[in-house]
């Protein structure tokens, strides 16, 4: 049986779009829509449970790697910086403390 996870791909060009395009807030969102489709699918097919197990492994595994590798050809301050959460956090504790 081929692999659901590989099938089609088109996540992997998304995570890195949304990583390269310094929209690290969008890559979870991503994740929980992907994984969902494929647990949708798994219980479609009737996966065993020990093969839909080692697809999430798999899942997971592209994901990290796909933001691994754009990392290193576009820079980890865009991947791993986190400004944005940052200052939203800081914004929120100002205005609610006033």
């Amino acid at each position: 049986m081929r692999s659901l996870v590989i099938q089609n791909p088109w996540y992997i060009v998304t995570v890195v779009s949304f990583t390269a395009g310094n929209r690290p807030e969008a890559v979870p969102l991503l994740f929980k829509y992907v994984l969902g489709e494929l647990e949708r699918a798994q219980n479609r097919f009737k996966v065993p449970e020990t093969d839909a197990h080692r697809e999430k492994v798999v899942l997971v595994r592209k994901f990290r790697d796909a933001i691994f590798k754009c990392g290193i050809t576009g820079g980890y301050s865009k991947v791993s910086s986190r400004p944005f959460i940052l200052r939203q956090k800081s914004t929120f504790a100002t205005k609610t403390s006033r």
